[in-house]
């Protein structure tokens, strides 16, 4: 039976995505599917928060899975 698992190629897969993070709190605050996206949610909240640009900025984030098909 371990032979078989041999048999079958390992898959690795990945989802991309970035984030608003929260250096003082150490959490993703909001995600989106591009930097434009986070980018502008992170202008909006510092128009109207400016003492938070030194708390909060866009990370790119990387999802990996994988395992034995």
């Amino acid at each position: 039976m371990a032979e078989d698992a041999n048999a079958f190629p390992s898959y690795r897969r990945s989802v991309i995505f970035y984030a608003v993070v929260s250096d003082e709190i150490h959490q993703v605050i909001e995600s989106f599917r591009t930097p434009g996206e986070a980018e502008a949610m992170l202008e909006t909240v510092l128009e109207d928060e400016p003492p938070l640009r030194e708390l909060l900025r866009v990370d790119r984030v990387e999802l990996v899975t994988g395992g034995l098909n």
